[in-house]
């Protein structure tokens, strides 16, 4: 029985093509080329913290560095008139600018810079019977440092500035009048130095009257037009 020429030779190419399909099948998984670029799959990176996690870091670089930093406030024109206090804050040199608040009692605003900066803190505080507090802000809004001393004498104020985002940082401070005082002296042996509120004196008792005297009787009135 013979074959045709033509179901030889496709049988043949069938056979190629399962030869090679097998010999494709048979190579390692490890050699499979999968895609023209690099993976790298890493254990857990497909969680919901390590995407958190990815996408701060990501936002955090796109923005920048200085995308959270807020902008120096530049010295405020009204206050340039206000009376200077110089001192410290630890170690470092300060520039007061302070003048009472004109809708409150007892309260003083103003701003202050270090050394040579140009940029300046906003404060704003108020004081009573020889106990002197003030909050700071670099935002205008936001509070970043607290003051709090006591008054001597002359005016001078001491005490202790904190530091608003770690309480652990606690710097001693010292805020001298330069020419006219604004946060009144206080002595407490002296109500003149008091910058505390005057207790207003008890009224004086009404002095005792006299008792009345009896009438004693006088000359019978004349008649007589005229008298």
């Amino acid at each position: 029985m013979s074959v045709p020429r033509t179901s030889l030779a496709a049988m043949a190419l069938g056979c190629a093509i399962c030869f090679a399909g097998a010999a494709a099948w048979a190579q390692p998984a490890g050699e499979q080329v999968l895609s023209t670029q690099d993976l790298t799959v890493t254990e857990g990176a497909f969680g919901l913290n390590d995407a958190i996690q990815a996408g701060e870091m990501r936002r955090r670089t796109a923005a920048g560095p200085q995308a959270s930093a807020p902008q120096p406030l530049a010295p405020e024109p009204a206050y340039a008139r206000y009376p200077q206090y110089k001192g410290t804050i630890g170690d470092v040199p300060i520039r007061m600018r302070l003048g009472p608040k004109p809708d409150e009692r007892d309260s003083v605003h103003g701003e202050y810079h270090y050394g040579t900066s140009r940029a300046v803190q906003r404060v704003a505080g108020e004081y009573a019977d020889g106990t002197f507090l003030m909050e700071e802000s670099d935002d205008g809004t936001t509070v970043t440092g607290m003051w709090e001393g006591q008054i001597d004498a002359r005016g001078v104020v001491r005490g202790q500035w904190t530091d608003a985002f770690d309480r652990r940082r606690i710097l001693p401070f010292v805020l001298v009048p330069v020419t006219v005082t604004v946060i009144p002296p206080y002595r407490s042996d002296d109500p003149a130095y008091s910058n505390a509120a005057p207790i207003a004196a008890p009224a004086p008792m009404p002095a005792p009257r006299a008792p009345a005297l009896p009438a004693t009787p006088g000359p019978a009135r004349s008649s007589i037009i005229g008298w």
